[in-house]
């Protein structure tokens, strides 16, 4: 019986835990300031918040001229997770 209390507060605390330090938008951003200041021109960041975690994606574009018209086209987009509590920045693929 004392274990599963002890699992179970061990769960809640961890719950807690991730709840209390869920990143905010303005964190991620100033996450990736530095890979985002090397690309030629700003990516998209599509940030969503959840209760105990955040996802954001983002897309960076490189600019295409096609017959003296200026274009921006995806050059990769990276889908990532931001961890709660662990500062770390988890990719899950790029396409």
């Amino acid at each position: 019986m004392k274990f599963r209390r002890l699992i179970s507060l061990l769960i809640i605390a961890a719950i807690l835990i991730a709840f209390f330090t869920n990143p905010k938008e303005v964190d991620f951003n100033r996450f990736i300031q530095p890979a985002a200041g090397r690309a030629s021109s700003p990516p998209l960041v599509e940030y969503e918040s959840k209760l105990i975690y955040s996802n954001a994606t983002v897309t960076y574009f490189n600019p295409v001229s096609e017959q003296g018209k200026g274009w921006l086209r995806p050059a990769k987009k990276n889908i990532s997770a931001y961890l709660a509590g662990s500062g770390a920045l988890i990719t899950s693929g790029t396409f």
